[in-house]
Order: C-alpha cells, then structure tokens, then sequence
C-alpha cells in the first residue's frame, strides 16, 4: 500500500512533442519514442545543475541509505547487488560494514566483481568506501557464475512515487545489468529492486505506457526523508536478454556481451542436434494428410503466432499441434492438404526465425509415404504371372 506523503510531489512537466523548445541538442538525436524520457531527464539535471549521464549527486544520501537499511528484505539478504555510482557510495558502505556481500557491475569492460568483507582487510574496506565510484577489483563474477542476489539497489535520474516507472542515465546499464542477472540465474521475478534518490527526483504521472519493453520498474524508493513502497503493476522483464533490442553500439564496447551471445547461440545449436537425434514422441498421428514436424520453439511461442509465421511462408495447414515434450520443450505438428508438396513446405519453414529461435522443420516420419499411382503396364505383367502361376501344366 502506497503509503500518504505528507508534502505534494514536485510535478514536473514534460510534452510529447519532439520540437518542444526544452528540448536540447542532445535529446533531439535520440529516437522519437525516447524523446519524453530525455525531456524530464534534462529538467532533473538542470534542477541539480549537473552534467548529462549522471545520477544526481544530492545532499545526505547516507540518510537514503540507511532507509534502505531498514528494510527487512536488508536484513535478511545475504548478497546485495549496489550499482557503482557516486550517489549509491553510503549503500556500499552499508553493505560491507553489516557484513554482507557486495556485488557491483564492471559493464562495458567486465561483467560483475564481488566483495565479501570476509576476506577484505580493514585497509581495502575503507579504501572501498572512501572511492566516489567503485573501482576496487574483487572477485570477478563470470558467466558460469552459481549465486543468488536477494536485494537490488541502483540509482535514478527520475521515478514514479505511484508506478514504480524509473528513468536512469539513457546509457541502458542498469536494464542490462538486470536482463543479464535474470539471464544467469542469479535473481528473479521476487527480487526486490530499490532505488535511492532525492526527493526533488520523485515525478509522479510518468507515462508507464511508453515504457519498453526490457525497463526495469522499481518496487521501493528510498529519500533522505522516506520510504515509499510503489505496488508497482509494471512487470519486470523475464525473457533475460532481448537480443533484438540490443543496439550495435553495446555490443561494440562490450566484450563481455558478445561472448554471452556467442555461449547462447552454441547452446542453441546444442540443443537442435541433440533434438535431431532423438525425437519426442508425438500425439496420436493424424492420418488426414502429410504432415510436417516443427522443433526449436520458443518456450512462450503460442499457437496463433507459429500458425500466422507459416502462412507468411506460404504454409497453409489444415490442422497444427503445439504442444510441450517431456523435456520442457515447444514442438509443432502441422497436417497439409493432400497433393502439397512437401519438400517444397519444409525447405519454406526450415531456419526461419521466430520470436528470437530458429526453428527446424521435417516432413514428419510418423505420416505414411505417398505411394504413386501404379504403372499400368506392370499391373498388366503382374495379372499375367498371376494366371501362369493358376495354371496348371500335364
């Protein structure tokens, strides 16, 4: 429940129209559907008279820290994820001073590194907390990484008191940060994400209906002055990395996201031979027509999106199938019109792309040959051997 806030939140105002004059130089070379979000960044960063891609560096952040402190869900972690920047420098400080493990983003250069007060000397604490950026090296955190992080803590140029919409730097590090943690495992859909901030950062009626589809919203606010709990209804993204939306320029200056690209491509491809080898049973077959076997779905695929993929391809099928093997995975059954060309269905289908997989088509081998119509002259051979083999000789 939202709790009542005892002074109205500043409302800051923001126009949809690209060629609105607080529109700066800047914001202008970014694409449409972005243009409202730099909008309301530029006026965050003129009220704190600061520098573009930077979280607002405000007054007393250590008292936002220790509102976070509080919560239960802090006390109870045993890992806490704190994004490297200036402002969040108390939550750092919280985190190893109450004896808890630090996870914290090395993005473009590295992928995360860890801290556990355990084995850092007094020396190396303090020069941790001393650093307006963390820079420390820890222990590096790889793609093979078995952890779990139970509290997420991360900055914000501007959220939403009432939605839980946040709006970072415009870099996208954060989203990344989240996208690759769901994508290894080491958070969920029930880990809590906070963010602290300053109570001139709080804008109320963001328009969370403009918000992509990999934003991540926040589920507690913390400010120097209170704790705000969101409720938010925005969900959090839970297909991990969505390769599609990840521009060029990421991928560029991040190592460490192509090699993760490159890990999932070669599991993907895994899993395609391995599923060659072995078929999955199929449900009782279809004897109305030659069909086709699908395989290499997308998990969340759903029956009218495959059956409007195949008719783009020119695929018509009178009846489809779409259901989940023993092993978690989609597959697909697809019965054609007698007198198709099957061959010509499947190499239309085979490799097309779908929701982010590749798929893989066959003609199904639980669907009886077409035989051809018989030569009439070896009818009339077999008829005639049929009599000899009748007759009898004295």
């Amino acid at each position: 429940m939202l709790r009542k806030l005892r002074a109205p939140l500043p409302r800051i105002p923001w126009t949809r129209s690209s060629s609105s004059s607080s529109s700066t130089s800047s914001s202008s070379s970014f694409e449409p559907h972005d243009t409202w979000k730099w909008l309301i960044r530029q006026q965050v960063w003129d009220t704190f008279r600061m520098k573009q891609r930077r979280f607002p560096v405000f007054d007393d952040p250590q008292a936002a820290a220790e509102k976070v402190r509080k919560l239960p869900e802090f006390r109870e972690a045993q890992c806490l994820y704190v994004s490297p920047d200036a402002p969040q420098r108390p939550m750092r400080a919280m985190v190893l001073t109450n004896q808890k493990k630090l996870l914290v983003s090395r993005l473009p250069k590295g992928l995360f590194t860890m801290m556990d007060p355990v084995h850092l000397s007094d020396f190396d604490t303090m020069k941790a907390l001393e650093q307006p950026e963390f820079k420390m090296d820890g222990i590096p955190i790889g793609l093979d990484a078995r952890m779990r992080v139970q509290l997420l803590v991360t900055g914000s140029v501007a959220v939403d008191p009432k939605t839980g919409a946040r709006l970072g730097k415009g870099e996208g590090y954060f989203d990344m940060e989240y996208a690759i943690l769901r994508h290894l495992n080491i958070v969920n859909e029930s880990t809590l994400v906070v963010t602290t901030v300053h109570d001139d950062q709080l804008v109320i009626d963001l328009p969370e209906d403009k918000l992509l589809k990999y934003d991540v919203p926040v589920d507690v606010i913390c400010t120097p002055k209170r704790t705000i709990y969101t409720q938010t209804k925005i969900p959090k993204p839970s297909d991990g990395i969505l390769w599609e939306c990840v521009p060029r320029h990421m991928l560029s200056k991040m190592p460490v996201l192509r090699e993760l690209k490159d890990a999932v491509e070669k599991k993907r491809e895994a899993a395609v031979e391995m599923a060659a080898k072995t078929d999955p049973p199929l449900i009782a077959p279809i004897e109305t027509g030659p069909a086709i076997f699908i395989k290499s779905l997308n998990p969340t695929l759903t029956e009218q999106e495959l059956k409007s993929h195949l008719e783009q391809h020119g695929l018509a099928a009178e009846e489809l199938s779409l259901y989940r093997t023993g092993t978690g995975k989609n597959v697909a059954r697809a019965v054609i019109a007698q007198g198709t060309d099957v061959e010509k269905c499947v190499t239309a289908i085979d490799n097309t792309k779908l929701k982010g997989w590749i798929m893989r088509a066959r003609r199904d081998k639980h669907t009886k040959e077409e035989e051809p119509p018989p030569d009439p002259a070896m009818v009339a051979r077999q008829a005639a051997a049929q009599r000899i083999r009748g007759t009898r000789f004295f």
